[in-house]
């Protein structure tokens, strides 16, 4: 078994940092080495349940393209707040 990981054009990487989510996507260009998009969604800057609502953006960012809208089917992010009694 090996080690190495494929990385190909259009593959999406996300990984979990100590403060955050960090997104990763390679973009094919027409001349020269490909380009690898680099995103980061601190908890920081969202205040409660700051990692599941950083994770929603970057999900958002990374797969966009397969979410619902008004004319074709697809998935939805929501967070939801904890119930309070």
């Amino acid at each position: 078994m090996s080690d190495r990981i494929d990385f190909n054009s259009g593959d999406v990487l996300i990984s979990r940092s100590s403060n955050g989510w960090i997104l990763k996507i390679k973009e094919e260009v027409i001349q020269g080495p490909p380009l690898i998009k680099v995103s980061v969604y601190e908890d920081e800057k969202y205040g409660e349940n700051a990692s599941a609502i950083a994770l929603s953006h970057c999900l958002w960012e990374a797969f966009n393209e397969y979410t619902k809208t008004k004319k074709q089917g697809g998935f939805t992010f929501e967070v939801k707040e904890p119930n309070s009694n």
